[in-house]
């Protein structure tokens, strides 16, 4: 039986090819199930003219991470 004690996925905002911003998420098992969420932006230009972009592909890879995580806790 596999067991996982925590878990971190990351993942890239890229706008027309250029990175945005760097996202990583990370959740552990247990009784506290802690999840938390940072996202570095590392192009403030592209990401104020985008940023109503961003915002969602940052409320998207939060779903995902969770819904990724959530799946391999209840296996």
């Amino acid at each position: 039986m596999l067991s996982l004690n925590s878990m971190t996925v990351s993942g890239v905002c890229r706008i027309d090819g250029v990175d945005v911003a760097f996202l990583s998420a990370s959740s552990s098992s247990g009784i506290s199930g802690n999840y938390s969420s940072n996202k570095n932006i590392v192009n403030k230009a592209v990401y104020q003219e985008n940023q109503e972009q961003c915002e969602r592909d940052f409320v998207e890879f939060d779903r995902a991470a969770m819904e990724l995580m959530s799946q391999i806790e209840e296996t």
